[in-house]
């Protein structure tokens, strides 16, 4: 869109249009701009076509034309349960919060929405709005989860807490010392990783059930730095 355009054709609240609603492109986009949050416009091929310059600012450039995974998380292959792949695939709108490892940055927690913008003549999602928002710096979420971390310690069952995704965002003391492996060794990585790898199919159909149906259970093993393993019936 060219700078100056007007967005017109606005509905009011009853559905009826308005003669008062046109909309500067420039302005909309400065608003845009003025969020915390990020948006980005990728298409089928996961290419980001138009971003919002909260993306400029970090990344230092335009990442028009690359790949999303890449140039916003630099990943080289798409993300863990990534919302926009499933919105593709789903064609409908996708939400959650995910636990991601950014180069130069750290671990952020972030919350995603996905929603699909234009469809092919045979109703396929074509392209995606990815809306990006960072709750790592919120204080209350930073607080909730150390609170949660207070109690979960004084627990003799293993507890955690995972993304979106699967990757840990919280695991308890008593959990932590029988893997014989550090806290932050094991924060950010996939729960699977301390699956053994016989059960790693079962453990990955725990998980899309517990996202399907909100709660999944089963019997697991769990694999200690030393290769030893801990028979447990996990329940996520």
């Amino acid at each position: 869109m060219k700078a100056g355009r007007r967005i017109q054709n606005q509905t009011t609240a009853t559905g009826q249009p308005s003669d008062n609603t046109d909309v500067d492109y420039r302005k909309l986009v400065a608003a845009i701009d003025n969020l915390e949050s990020a948006l980005a416009l990728i298409d089928q091929n996961m290419r980001v076509l138009w971003h919002s310059e909260g993306i400029r600012k970090r990344k230092g450039r335009s990442v028009v034309g690359e790949k999303c995974h890449e140039a916003v998380f630099g990943s080289s292959i798409v993300c863990d349960n990534c919302l926009v792949r499933r919105t593709f695939e789903t064609g409908e709108p996708q939400q959650g919060n995910l636990f991601v490892n950014v180069p130069d940055i750290g671990r952020l927690m972030l919350r995603v929405a996905t929603s699909p913008v234009t469809t092919d003549e045979k109703g396929q999602v074509t392209q995606v709005l990815e809306l990006i928002h960072n709750l790592t710096t919120i204080p209350t979420s930073e607080f909730e989860l150390k609170k949660y971390k207070q109690l979960i310690d004084m627990s003799d069952d293993y507890m955690a807490t995972l993304d979106e995704s699967g990757r840990l965002l919280v695991i308890n003391r008593k959990m932590v010392e029988d893997l014989g492996r550090s806290e932050d060794e094991l924060i950010g990585r996939s729960w699977l990783d301390l699956v053994t790898e016989s059960d790693r199919a079962k453990s990955r159909i725990m998980t899309e059930k517990a996202r399907k149906f909100g709660i999944a259970a089963d019997n697991i093993h769990l694999v200690r730095r030393d290769g030893t393993t801990i028979p447990t019936y996990a329940s996520i």
